[in-house]
């Protein structure tokens, strides 16, 4: 049976997808740091490896992982095996393997316009690799794949840069704040290369989530996911809506001392 090696914490799309296409799901568990497990990823793959699937940087930690590390990879899957690069978070880490696929044929890089972008309702985003590869893919796509209010508006986007990068600089901003937050409220915290902060609440998780839940304010709790026990993600963007964030969370955490 094909089997699709995934470092954890992942896109829970990887694991439907691998069951949908009736493979093994080889998952890789993280450190506790959450840096990018590269010797566990190599022992995962085996002949019947199909697809190493990675994100960078990752969510929901953040943590963005060595451009070597996706190139060791690629040398080392076996013969008819893919690397897929998630890049849904590379605009806010500066960084992409895209100018590397012409020299590593077996590598796909996926990105998104719902997250620099922020058009998510659109569902619009492009894979990148060479043609021998993406030709088994363009037939699995379904003919009205893109509709026109996506099209003209990627097209806008691209054409508007500047609010491209006024976002990023809030997103900079918001995530300096948050981490000062934390140290503030004794949270721990994992430096992000994206647009969101996880935060390591542990027994303080729940009163956070449906503290701020009752004041208007989401947090996500990722509690469930792998090495992310007692942890909530944070949005680090519009810099107004992060203060706000903040001052809920001041206020659930000083209710309950």
């Amino acid at each position: 049976m094909p089997e699709a090696v995934v470092p954890e914490p992942a896109f829970e799309i990887f694991r439907f997808d691998t069951a949908v296409a009736g493979g093994t799901l080889m998952q890789v568990m993280p450190r506790p740091d959450f840096s990018f497990p590269l010797d566990a990823v190599l022992a995962a793959m085996t002949e019947r490896t199909r697809v190493v699937f990675l994100t960078n940087p990752n969510n929901p930690t953040g943590v963005s992982m060595p451009l070597d590390a996706i190139r060791t990879l690629a040398g080392r899957v076996p013969h008819g095996a893919v690397v897929f690069v998630d890049e849904a978070y590379a605009e806010f880490a500066g960084v992409s393997f895209i100018s590397e696929v012409a020299s590593y044929p077996n590598v796909i890089v996926g990105r998104t316009f719902s997250k620099a972008f922020g058009l998510a309702g659109l569902r619009i985003g492009c894979l990148v690799g060479s043609p021998d590869t993406m030709d088994p893919i363009r037939r699995a796509i379904p003919v009205y794949s893109v509709n026109v209010a996506a099209a003209a508006a990627i097209q806008a986007a691209l054409a508007d840069l500047d609010h491209l990068n006024g976002y990023l600089r809030q997103v900079a901003e918001s995530k300096a704040l948050l981490y000062a937050a934390c140290d503030r409220l004794g949270l721990t915290y994992v430096t992000s290369d994206a647009n969101f902060v996880l935060v390591c609440a542990g027994d303080r998780t729940s009163e956070l989530v449906n503290g701020a839940f009752a004041r208007g304010v989401y947090i996500r709790d990722r509690s469930s996911e792998p090495g992310c026990a007692g942890c909530i993600r944070i949005g680090a963007g519009i810099v107004d809506h992060t203060r706000r964030c903040i001052s809920v969370m001041e206020e659930v955490l000083c209710a309950t001392r």
